[in-house]
């Protein structure tokens, strides 16, 4: 059984050197937090959601890449692969 939170996206990046690039890419980019930072505006403090900052797009990103390994596993082939 997975536990989704915001550590799940860490040890899937530890596990997968490209995975681990394109995410150090993304967090180097300087425009990353001032978009998480405007989603938390409008999102929470606008209309009075939960987070959609960081935290969020952690444990969805973590979310999303278990959901995909799993289809994998199961024989689904990506339609990037396919396509």
């Amino acid at each position: 059984m997975v536990t989704v939170g915001p550590g799940l996206l860490s040890g899937l990046i530890s596990t997968f050197l490209s995975l681990r690039k394109a995410y150090e890419a993304v967090i180097s980019d300087l425009e990353v937090p001032i978009l998480w930072e405007l989603s938390n505006i409008m999102a929470v403090k606008r209309l009075k959601y939960n987070d959609h900052g960081p935290v969020h797009a952690h444990i969805a990103a973590g979310a999303a890449l278990i959901t995909f390994h799993l289809l994998v596993k199961k024989g689904v082939t990506p339609s990037l692969i396919k396509d």
